[in-house]
């Protein structure tokens, strides 16, 4: 949709707070794996990194980069990093969609810091799989009244969700 990403590496701790703290940065993308990213970090990489960026001040969303070939010693790290909070997780063999994820991910996170209390794990689980399912989905209410769609819905249908929420 001709939004522009800029993508800037971190070599350690220290500049990822620096960024943090400056406002610079709009959303994390980083690596999960058994071994760890910086010299100074404990295994698994990815998931200390995680807690870092939820225990600072400053709120960020975080998208994980999993091996599609994992070893069978990482084959579950996707599901931990997103039961610990990541905001969504994505195949390196599925990078073409890191700029759905990205809006994806920046768009949710507005939503939650709007919202009142925290999301429980389930429910983060919930919108996770929502958000990357490459199905389109629509949830509507009992009545059939349109709550929510996904990404996927609107690449395929062409309608946004503030285009069809409340339709039948």
């Amino acid at each position: 949709s001709g939004q522009a990403f800029n993508l800037a590496p971190i070599t350690d701790i220290d500049e990822l707070d620096e960024r943090l703290n400056n406002r610079s940065t709009d959303c994390v993308l980083c690596a999960l794996h058994a071994h760890g990213d910086f010299p100074a970090e404990p295994a698994p990489a990815g998931l200390s990194i995680l807690q870092r960026v939820q225990r600072h001040p400053v709120a960020v969303p975080l998208i994980m980069l999993c091996p599609a070939n994992a070893e069978q010693s990482e084959a579950d790290l996707p599901s931990q990093a997103i039961w610990q909070g990541a905001d969504d997780y994505l195949l390196d063999a599925a990078l073409l969609r890191l700029p759905m994820a990205l809006k994806s991910a920046l768009r949710h996170h507005q939503t939650m810091l709007h919202q009142r209390g925290p999301v429980d794990n389930e429910l983060q689980l919930a919108l996770t799989i929502l958000r990357g399912s490459r199905d389109g989905i629509c949830i509507t209410d009992a009545a059939g009244k349109i709550l929510l769609v996904n990404d996927s819905f609107t690449q395929i249908s062409g309608y946004t969700l503030d285009e069809v929420k409340g339709l039948n």
